[in-house]
């Protein structure tokens, strides 16, 4: 009795290796328009997509997944340019590159990028769903017909005053993300350029620079939008 449960321990032991293997082989079976269409992590995805978009250039949804994780990556450029592909390879209007174009757009801070975002949401009120599903923070998913608007700020003098004194050798842009109180100040706000350890302390100074900022709230149905985003940029220069 004793050598048979040992065999039958054995031959299960041997019948889920075989499924485990069997799963892994699965798992790596995968085409790369899969994982490409598969995966919000930028760190994989985006390798996987660019080699199913050298196989398949027409593909609108793969230049949508493409858009997707360079935006979440924050690599904006290239999320604007897979967006925009998508969008000429669609002939139907298509809600997801559209809104998706308008939250890259509005993270690079180009005026009117709400109002791309607000027409998707008419044509589909579900793309903001898809979106938070895909891992885009709530504030971004917000829709408005008037964009937050600068009004003021902190004197150069006053700038100064924040301005790291380690040397640059050429100039350092430096984004930043907060969002818009009703009482026109910024808070929460974040750095999206990447930036080296040496260029940290820049981030931390653009923060507090940009923190001053005088910003009239974004507008809806004429009524102020609390905690809308914005995106700004300060750029240092080499001192001397």
């Amino acid at each position: 009795m004793r050598g048979r449960t040992i065999l039958y321990f054995a031959l299960a032991s041997i019948s889920l290796g075989a499924c485990s293997q069997g799963s892994s082989k699965g798992e790596a079976q995968l085409t790369p328009a899969q994982a490409c269409l598969q995966t919000l992590d930028p760190a994989t995805g985006v390798d996987a997509c660019k080699t199913a978009i050298a196989a398949d250039q027409n593909n609108a949804a793969l230049r949508r997944r493409m858009g997707l994780l360079r935006l979440k990556s924050h690599a904006l450029s290239a999320a604007r340019q897979s967006y925009q592909v998508a969008i000429n390879l669609d002939p139907n209007y298509e809600p997801d590159a559209q809104f998706g174009l308008g939250l890259t757009l509005e993270a690079i801070g180009e005026p009117g990028a709400n109002l791309r975002k607000l027409d998707a949401v008419k044509h589909d009120p579900a793309v903001v769903d898809r979106f938070r599903k895909d891992g885009i923070s709530e504030p971004d998913l917000m829709t408005f017909d008037t964009a937050p608007r600068i009004v003021g700020g902190a004197s150069p003098a006053a700038d100064k005053l924040l301005i790291p004194k380690q040397p640059l050798r050429q100039g350092l842009s430096v984004d930043v993300r907060c969002l818009v109180g009703l009482n026109r100040r910024l808070h929460d706000c974040i750095v999206t350029t990447p930036l080296t350890t040496d260029q940290a302390v820049f981030g931390e100074a653009a923060k507090k620079i940009l923190a001053a900022t005088r910003v009239e709230p974004a507008r809806d149905k004429d009524a102020p939008v609390a905690d809308a985003p914005i995106a700004l940029t300060y750029v240092f220069w080499p001192q001397g």
